[in-house]
């Protein structure tokens, strides 16, 4: 077994005298431009999306924002939403349900917990394994018109019961289900594939309802050791791309809500799980997703975090163009402007 240590890339102190690690070598003298060559890995370049404001670049594109609880359940009232999968899917939940229980002290948890325990656990700590066990996993909203739901299902091993929490849910309309797991298996889309996802495919023939939307996995960060190659970038997007297409050329296609280019760039705080910025934006797509699961987005969003004050305004324009059908999906594309300007850029299609 690997030392807990040893889960975690080893990097440069990036406000330090050498902050660029070149060559497994802390660096002096590089500038963050200088610093981006394959081998080079520099935490002073990913974007920290709890500090960053998003906003849609262009004008035509009107992207919904939810404010509250209420602009939500404008969305989401008289439907069920299930989500199933690992510690991924239960950090999106997460969000999800903190954002729809902003007004309540015990927030995510359940309301049982203890003064000590909503203590220990609040903000940002929610998101801990250890805390993971008050976070209450049955919940109703909306006046009671909304079931949302979180099953921790890790693997393909378990695919008779993931299977049979969706069929339970048969006919009852206006019920979505968000499913995404793979690290737990390696990434292994052979094992994943037959053990859950065709036998996955074959029932949605013969099911109106739930409408089923798989979640992708997202990018691995600048901690994720190097020593499990099955779970470095390159494996993540074989394994996205081979359940996209799968899911694409299907006779029940699946829509997928691809959060995998809009985590790329952004700071990890342990090389696997991002914190509440990026989940904070994951309720907004999730919601959306329930809304037009089947729809195409076509939206580009532009992410601007400022970390100085300047009177000098600077504007920039990256385009990116993709073609995609029925898949929810995100193209990033990171940008530093005079070490004072981070942006991020994804599609919805």
């Amino acid at each position: 077994m690997m030392h807990n240590l040893l889960w975690f890339r080893a990097l440069c102190d990036p406000q330090g005298p050498h902050p660029c690690c070149y060559h497994n070598r802390c660096t002096s003298g590089v500038s963050v431009q200088e610093c981006r060559c394959p081998d080079c890995y520099d935490l002073r370049q990913p974007i920290h999306a709890e500090h960053a404001t998003w906003v849609p670049s262009d004008p035509v594109c009107k992207i919904k924002h939810f404010h509250n609880k209420t602009d939500a359940c404008q969305l989401l009232r008289n439907s069920t939403v299930l989500m199933i999968g690992d510690s991924f899917m239960r950090h999106v939940y997460t969000a999800v349900l903190t954002f729809l229980r902003s007004d309540v002290p015990y927030g995510p948890k359940r309301w049982n917990t203890t003064s000590v325990q909503r203590r220990q656990c609040r903000h940002d700590y929610i998101y801990q394994q250890s805390c993971s066990v008050y976070l209450d996993r049955d919940t109703r909203h909306c006046k009671n018109t909304t079931h949302l739901k979180f099953l921790e299902y890790i693997a393909a091993r378990q695919s008779l019961i993931i299977r049979e929490a969706i069929r339970q849910l048969h006919g009852i309309p206006n019920s979505y289900v968000l499913l995404g797991i793979g690290i737990h298996d390696n990434f292994n889309f052979g094992i994943i594939a037959a053990m859950l996802l065709h036998p996955l495919l074959e029932m949605l023939k013969y099911l109106r309802w739930p409408e089923v939307i798989w979640m992708s996995t997202h990018a691995p960060g600048l901690l994720k050791t190097p020593r499990v190659p099955s779970q470095s970038a390159e494996s993540i997007l074989e394994y996205n791309n081979k359940v996209k297409r799968l899911f694409q050329t299907s006779a029940t296609p699946v829509p997928i809500l691809d959060f995998y280019n809009l985590t790329k760039d952004t700071m990890s705080f342990d090389g696997a799980h991002y914190g509440r910025g990026r989940q904070d934006k994951s309720v907004i797509e999730n919601v959306r997703s329930v809304q037009k699961s089947s729809s195409e987005f076509d939206c580009i969003i532009t992410t601007t975090t400022t970390t100085t004050t300047t009177t000098t305004t600077t504007t920039t324009t990256t385009t990116t163009t993709t073609t995609t059908t029925t898949t929810t999906t995100t193209t990033t594309t990171n940008t530093h402007v005079a070490d004072t300007e981070e942006i991020i850029q994804y599609r919805f299609l």
